[in-house]
């Protein structure tokens, strides 16, 4: 099916993609279909915006992520998540839901560099917002570990 959401599918769906489109659409389409994202094999969701409230809203619904890939084409970057719903999952902390709880794993350079660039636009912010300040700390030190500050 090709819809705009699942309102209009009346059948079992095993697999659902939704790309291409910002949080707060991804976020509505979900709301408006719980259920039958709760009855889904598998959901693979590509946000062009806000990947750590997505990464939350997931995780608070009970959506367990499975796997993510990091993507950069054309100096783009792109992070694919793949979920499905499990009532019996271990919640994600802060710094999973910031960075990806299958990323962080990885061995990914571009990805690395991602986070770099990440922790010096925090920096910017933590004068305007002190909020910021524990998600740079948590940064610090993965990039640390890692030996790239």
């Amino acid at each position: 099916y090709l819809s705009d959401g699942l309102r209009q599918v009346n059948e079992k769906v095993e697999n659902v993609v939704i790309a291409g489109m910002g949080f707060d659409t991804i976020k509505s389409i979900i709301l408006e279909s719980i259920n039958k994202f709760r009855d889904c094999d598998q959901i693979i969701l590509q946000s062009n915006s806000k990947i750590q409230e997505l990464r939350t809203f997931m995780n608070q619904l009970k959506f367990e992520c499975l796997d993510e890939v990091y993507i950069e084409d054309n100096h783009k970057c792109y992070i694919i998540l793949k979920y499905h719903y499990n009532i019996k999952m271990i919640s994600l902390n802060e710094f999973e839901c910031l960075c990806g709880p299958h990323l962080l794993k990885q061995k990914n350079l571009e990805y690395e560099q991602y986070l770099l660039k990440m922790y010096h636009r925090y920096l910017g912010y933590i004068k305007a917002n002190p909020n910021y300040q524990t998600m740079l700390d948590h940064l610090k030190l993965y990039l640390d570990s890692k030996g790239i500050l």
